[in-house]
């Protein structure tokens, strides 16, 4: 019998030509398991640096009053003068005063991150705590410590209590600087025994990292605290951003 060779021939190059397919294959899901898991983890390992990689600064300031005066203390409500609130104090020393003043106050977010990062104010907290004046006295047998500071908290603020100037959540892209405008009031507690005292703001920022590809958030948000601080006192004007004390975060 003789042999067909047109006819072999055609089978053998359909089985090259299947071979070939499959080895492509083959070749195609090598690259996926390979490449695409790799942009995944490296998409996923510049999610977990957002924390560290958005950075910011928090200030304040208090009053409207630009001539350094004190906001004026009145005994009585009704009083058309204003009263001296060192002689009050004086007289009551264990007097708790309420300070009224409205707050102004700018958040600055910068990303470092590689990939975009959403970043949400979610609060502001103010509290207050008293100023000790430095004194040196004779030992009386007492070892070294550390006495703590007693914080109290004054009020935890949303965006439905506040003035928000700009937008509450912004898309922040890799080099990227947003800055947003705060403003409120605030009734803040004045004790006679402690007149000069410092008042603590903590912005807090939710910060949720978004895949470039697929433009949706990765992993849950990740809370971030900016501080500042001012110092009040009845003499002067208050004094913000205290430098030494302000706090950028983590």
């Amino acid at each position: 019998m003789a042999i067909d060779w047109k006819e072999r021939s055609e089978v053998i190059k359909n089985f090259v030509s299947t071979g070939a397919v499959v080895v492509g294959g083959l070749w195609v899901l090598y690259q996926w398991d390979t490449l695409f898991p790799k942009t995944r983890a490296d998409v996923q390992a510049a999610a977990a640096s957002v924390r560290t990689d958005v950075s910011g600064t928090f200030s304040v300031e208090l009053d409207m009053n630009d001539d350094g005066s004190p906001p004026p203390f009145r005994e009585d409500a009704a009083a058309a003068e204003p009263a001296d609130i060192n002689a009050y104090c004086l007289a009551h020393p264990r007097a708790v005063l309420v300070q009224s003043t409205p707050v102004f106050g700018q958040l600055m977010l910068k990303s470092a991150s590689g990939i975009p990062v959403h970043a949400r104010v979610e609060q502001v907290a103010v509290s207050t705590a008293p100023i000790s004046l430095p004194l040196i006295r004779p030992s009386a047998g007492q070892s070294p410590s550390i006495a703590p500071v007693t914080i109290t908290d004054v009020a935890t603020l949303t965006d439905d209590r506040m003035f928000i100037g700009g937008l509450r959540a912004n898309r922040v892209e890799k080099g990227q600087e947003v800055q947003v405008a705060l403003m409120f009031d605030v009734n803040l507690p004045v004790q006679c025994a402690h007149l000069e005292r410092l008042v603590l703001f903590k912005a807090q920022v939710a910060l949720t990292a978004i895949d470039p590809a697929r433009d949706r958030p990765i992993g849950p948000p990740v809370p971030k605290i900016f501080v500042t601080t001012c110092q009040l006192n009845p003499r002067t004007a208050p004094a913000c951003n205290i430098s030494g004390i302000e706090a950028r975060g983590q």
